[in-house]
């Protein structure tokens, strides 16, 4: 499956590979209608540039409705550079769009293995402290007061 890289100025698509390239992948899936989800994004991008080597965030913007949905890339493409948000964000394709059916509320984060197993349960709601602890938890190199829940699951999984 190829996804369309959304924060670049040139189209770049990636493959399935981007999930296991790392032993845990948080996914972010916001919306650009979203103010919790833009507020969070600061925090995100500077979590992204100080996360542990195997560890990384990817976001999925969720109310962009395929590559040729300009509008709504242009608009998610200026709250990352305005956020300073450089992590990768990916268009949903279809297989994508399904599997958000289910979430009715964003922003919502994913924890998935390099093996594409989700792990633990999505939390759901603006929480970057909970996020942080769930992959920072007992990883030395990545101890910020902050940022303490998801921290804690990802450093699980890290083990």
């Amino acid at each position: 499956t190829n996804y369309l890289i959304i924060n670049t100025n040139k189209s770049e698509t990636v493959t399935d590979n981007i999930f296991t390239q790392k032993k845990i992948t948080v996914i972010n899936i916001w919306g650009t209608f979203c103010p919790p989800c833009i507020d969070e994004m600061p925090e995100l991008g500077e979590w992204a540039r100080n996360m542990p080597a195997d560890a990384q965030i990817i976001g999925i913007v969720c109310d962009v409705g395929g590559a040729n949905d300009t509008e709504n890339i242009s608009t998610a493409k200026q709250i990352l550079r305005d956020a300073n948000a450089n992590f990768v964000n990916l268009v949903p394709n279809a297989e994508i769009s399904k599997y958000l059916e289910k979430y009715d509320a964003v922003p919502t984060t994913i924890f998935v293995d390099a093996q594409g197993n989700i792990l633990g349960e999505p939390i759901v709601g603006a929480n970057i402290d909970i996020d942080k602890k769930v992959v920072g938890e007992n990883v030395e190199m990545y101890k910020h007061a902050n940022i303490e829940e998801h921290k804690k699951r990802i450093a699980e999984y890290l083990k």
